[in-house]
């Protein structure tokens, strides 16, 4: 996609397929959502030079989060919380549009959940306020990370 946007076009899957051949199940009823990564450094310290240098090493996708609404998504809800209990590790996209449209793109990633609250606010909407990292997926390999466009 090309141009500014807003979130609330932007969509968040789960592949109930394999790596290899995905099918993408849209997680719909979701309010916001983010996301980050960070690219760890080593630092290079010398006598010989008064400048600390850096050297990108590793990147982290630390978590992303979103927030689930309670009671409208229950296909997805239901998957996500036997995710939780069992520890499974899915793969997800985070795309800036929808997976089948020509040109979108986003991130895709393995990832398992560190976090399934209930937040039950007396004045506002049951929801849930996810957390996921990125976890461990051999799907007949190892599975990375990476970014996705849609041909």
């Amino acid at each position: 996609m090309t141009g500014p946007q807003l979130g609330l076009n932007c969509k968040l899957y789960r592949n109930t397929g394999t790596a290899a051949s995905p099918t993408w199940a849209e997680v719909a009823e979701i309010g916001d959502l983010s996301a980050g990564l960070t690219v760890m450094f080593a630092e290079l310290k010398r006598r010989g030079n008064g400048f600390v240098k850096n050297i990108p090493g590793l990147i982290d996708i630390d978590s992303f989060q979103f927030r689930m609404i309670h009671g409208l998504d229950t296909t997805s809800f239901d998957a996500i919380r036997a995710n939780v209990f069992s520890k499974t590790v899915e793969e997800y996209a985070i795309m800036d549009g929808d997976i089948a449209t020509s040109g979108s793109e986003g991130l895709r990633l393995p990832a398992v959940f560190e976090n399934f609250p209930i937040n039950q606010p007396l004045e506002e909407i049951h929801d849930h306020e996810m957390t996921m990292k990125c976890g461990y997926l051999d799907d007949g390999g190892e599975v990375d990370p990476s970014w996705m466009s849609v041909a």
